[in-house]
């Protein structure tokens, strides 16, 4: 429906510089504290802002264990 060439390399499967520098602002103004990551509060403060949706407790532990399972770099203990 929408294309994703503007902000996805298919080829060598990388996001493009500039979708990667928006996503980069985003999560700064998102990480209140600064602390280089977003906690529960900020996450949902986020999806509020961005999608006017609350996202619920539920909904955030169900996201961190799709990033367990598909990030191999993901830090569980730091999340």
């Amino acid at each position: 429906m929408f294309p994703i060439a503007p902000l996805h390399n298919s080829i060598d499967k990388t996001l493009k510089p500039a979708f990667e520098r928006a996503l980069t602002r985003i999560f700064r103004i998102c990480d209140k504290d600064r602390d280089g990551t977003l906690d529960d509060d900020e996450l949902a403060d986020f999806q509020r802002q961005v999608f006017k949706a609350n996202l619920t407790k539920n909904h955030i532990t169900a996201f961190k264990e799709v990033l367990v399972l598909e990030c191999p770099d993901f830090d569980e203990q730091q999340a």
